[in-house]
């Protein structure tokens, strides 16, 4: 049985929306990374490679 990706999209919007700065925010303490290209492959709406981008002097590598 498929599920409807527009569903999934949704919960990570709405649930998951406020955890994605704060996931965003030790990758890239962790990682010492504060400029370059992110990258973020399969993996849905792209959530969290947006708010990696809010932390710092990033951009996007689209494909």
């Amino acid at each position: 049985m498929g599920h409807n990706p527009l569903e999934y999209d949704g919960i990570a919007e709405q649930l998951y929306a406020p955890v994605y700065p704060i996931v965003a925010r030790a990758i890239v303490e962790r990682t010492g990374k504060q400029q370059g290209r992110v990258l973020d492959v399969g993996c849905g709406g792209g959530h969290l490679g947006f708010a990696v981008l809010e932390h710092g002097n990033f951009t996007s590598l689209s494909l």
